[in-house]
């Protein structure tokens, strides 16, 4: 029973977050007592959220108020923690405090008779076999089924309840989310698997019925044992690890692949060999590699070094023989131009035809990084007699520069880079 006896006391509210939708309901019966004279009072109150708020005022003097019922109805959408205070004059003292699940009823005060809290009141007791008709509301932890032989185990609603949960309709057990267990012919759609441990194998249901990964989700890495078999159509074609060689082995059927890669090839850490030296060819002449590329400083090796190729920087050197090839020089040109644009770096030969103006300097739209001796050839057609200006990057020796062409006759220059002068010198002309 709760008793206001003096005009410092009364009852408190607050609740532990602020409303969603809408406040808490309470409801309050009591009784005022002068002079052995009870006057029957109540009423309802709301909820103002986090502010500590009134729920019963205190009596008049020389009045005890009794207090007979509080009720509670959690009118939001979501849950409270609702907390009820004992106030004697500024100090509150707490009573009463519960979570409260959004539509639930809590009655902390019955005819008098303080309930408590819900973890402290009384829980509904079933026989063994008892039917519950309608629903019924058990807030958390009040849904507690005992163990066979010791223990219980709590039944919870997450904190936004939601949705059904059908248990099956046969002898079973729940598989836990946080525990070990052991599943058997079950069928998973679509699952995501973060982490999995395999027993002794993963297995399509039919032959040839599921993929390994997905054109656009493709596994980063495989990881297999040593000795490990890779097997495509059981027998058709195997890749197979050997430890002892520290290679791997190709086979047509369950024989090495030979003809093209005669005796098969085994793979190192370090490099691809054929099983027998001149064994293996790279492409056929119906089949042939796109391209090959090597790293800064490759070398392609003829018999051991009986001829090679090597790379450093911007040079190729050919080494242990000569080089037996018609080289087609790179070539440049175009139709009248009084300032032609030549990069040296791109072409050996370039052609002026159809010059229909003199030319006013070949050095303005020069260019490149020439070396020494490189070679430069120039042709210029004309329409007519034109006159030729050469400009700083070219010099004579004892073959003078040309100064005009000759009619519509085709007029040849060619240069040798001289590195001394850092010039283009006339070689030739004709």
């Amino acid at each position: 029973m709760l008793v206001l006896d003096a005009t410092s006391k009364s009852l408190r509210m607050v609740l532990g977050e602020a409303h969603t939708t809408n406040p808490v309901d309470f409801t309050v019966a009591y009784a005022d007592e002068v002079s052995s004279v009870f006057t029957a009072g109540g009423g309802p109150a709301q909820s103002n959220g986090t502010t500590n708020a009134e729920l019963l005022a205190a009596p008049g003097a020389s009045t005890q108020r009794v207090v007979k019922d509080i009720t509670i109805y959690n009118n939001d959408t979501v849950s409270h923690v609702v907390t009820l205070y004992y106030r004697v004059t500024a100090t509150d003292y707490v009573f009463y405090k519960e979570t409260l699940a959004a539509g639930a009823w809590a009655y902390p005060l019955r005819d008098g008779v303080f309930e408590g809290s819900a973890a402290a009141a009384a829980d509904m007791v079933l026989s063994e076999i008892q039917t519950v008709t309608g629903a019924k509301t058990f807030n958390s932890g009040k849904f507690i089924l005992a163990g066979s032989s010791s223990g219980t185990t709590t039944v919870n609603a997450t904190a936004a309840a939601s949705g059904t949960l059908t248990l099956p309709a046969a002898t079973d057990t729940l598989v836990g989310k946080a525990t070990t267990d052991t599943l058997t012919n079950k069928t998973l759609t679509a699952p995501v698997l973060n982490s999995a441990t395999v027993g002794t194998k993963i297995e399509p249901t039919t032959d040839d019925g599921a993929t390994l990964g997905i054109s656009t989700k493709q596994f980063s890495d495989l990881y297999l044992a040593n000795n490990a078999t890779i097997r495509f159509g059981n027998t058709e074609a195997i890749i197979e690890h050997t430890q002892s060689t520290s290679t791997v082995a190709f086979y047509g059927g369950t024989t090495k692949v030979t003809g093209t890669f005669e005796g098969g090839f085994n793979v190192t850490t370090s490099a691809i060999t054929p099983s027998t030296n001149n064994g293996s060819a790279l492409g056929t002449t119906a089949l042939q590699f796109s391209d090959l590329f090597l790293a800064e400083g490759g070398v392609i090796n003829w018999d051991n070094g009986d001829a090679t190729l090597t790379q450093s920087g911007n040079d190729v050197t050919l080494a242990g023989a000569s080089l037996t090839a018609r080289v087609k020089p790179r070539t440049g040109g175009t139709t009248s131009s009084a300032t032609p644009t030549i990069n040296t770096d791109d072409v050996e030969y370039y052609e002026l035809t159809a010059q229909a103006a003199d030319i006013t300097s070949f050095t303005t739209n020069l260019s490149g990084t020439p070396t020494k001796a490189q070679k430069l050839w120039i042709s210029i057609t004309g329409t007519a007699a034109r006159a030729i200006t050469w400009g700083t990057s070219f010099e004579a020796s004892t073959i003078a520069l040309p100064t005009t062409t000759v009619t519509t006759n085709r007029l040849d220059v060619g240069f040798v880079w001289n590195d001394v002068t850092s010039k283009w010198r006339c070689v030739a002309k004709a």
